[in-house]
């Protein structure tokens, strides 16, 4: 970990302890990522959210694409929730095309649970 990193952390609204900034590290937590993510309008997400993004592979062009289709802000709950049932953009896409309408985040993740509603 570097003096950069610290520092930038900072510049982002992170005034970590040496175990945050340690385990933001070992979770793949870079400045990268947190820049995309706050530029996407989520700039004041927790590291513990962070972290648990990282964890469940949402990346910034996972959420970008995502906005694309007009989900746009979602809850990082409903974005883990999303991507760890398989539902990439090109699914939302597929689904949004076969209702006639885009589907909201409700039914999105009824689909995800396997749900037909």
């Amino acid at each position: 970990m570097s003096p950069e990193y610290v520092s930038q952390m900072r510049e982002f609204g992170h005034a970590l302890t040496l175990d945050e900034l340690v385990r933001a590290r070992d979770h793949g937590v870079d400045i990268p990522f947190v820049r995309d993510l706050g530029a996407l309008g989520y700039g004041t997400l927790s590291m513990d959210s962070l972290v648990r993004l990282r964890d469940h592979g949402v990346t910034p062009e996972y959420v970008k694409e995502l906005k694309t289709l007009g989900y746009d802000r979602l809850a990082p709950d409903d974005l883990v929730t999303l991507r760890d049932h398989g539902l990439t953009p090109d699914r939302i896409r597929a689904a949004n095309a076969r209702a006639g309408e885009r589907l909201t985040i409700d039914r999105l993740k009824s689909l995800a649970r396997g749900g037909t509603r």
